[in-house]
């Protein structure tokens, strides 16, 4: 990236949240993903949900490990939010900075949106240990 007459070298992890819309009319979803260091130095990245692409297999449940994609079991959030327990073990924390919120009814359609900012830690399935992961957490209730 060129910004004035400075170069720069910028990586990290970015999650592009793209579907098709193909909803059930009541869909409630919630959502995490965020991305940092492990105990080991390595870039982990995960993306866990329940409600939405989240059959037992070919499920947006994911981690990567320096770019090594894996699929992981269901996962299990704490009613607020502050948490996301993995099936296979490992819990992570989380910690709100800042929030967008959206409440719409327009009687046929309805939609409860809140979408965080934080930084997860805790342990990933399979002992990964986050020290610090920026990412973010979602609940959508919604009627289309």
């Amino acid at each position: 990236m060129r910004q004035g007459g400075t170069e720069r070298e910028i990586s990290g992890v970015i999650f592009v949240d793209v579907n098709a819309g193909y909803h059930e009319r009541s869909t409630h979803w919630r959502w995490a993903a965020g991305a940092g260091l492990d105990q080991h130095g390595r870039l982990v990245a995960f993306n866990a949900i329940t409600g939405l692409h989240d059959g037992p297999e070919r499920s947006e449940r994911t981690i990567w490990i320096d770019g090594e994609e894996r699929e992981i079991e269901p996962v299990t959030f704490s009613d607020d939010l502050s948490t996301v327990s993995f099936a296979e073990g490992g819990t992570l924390r989380f910690r709100p900075e800042a929030l967008i919120e959206q409440h719409d009814n327009l009687l046929l359609v309805r939609s409860d949106y809140l979408h965080w900012f934080g930084t997860y830690t805790g342990t990933l399935p399979g002992g990964i240990e986050l020290n610090e992961a920026p990412g973010v957490r979602e609940r959508h209730d919604a009627l289309w």
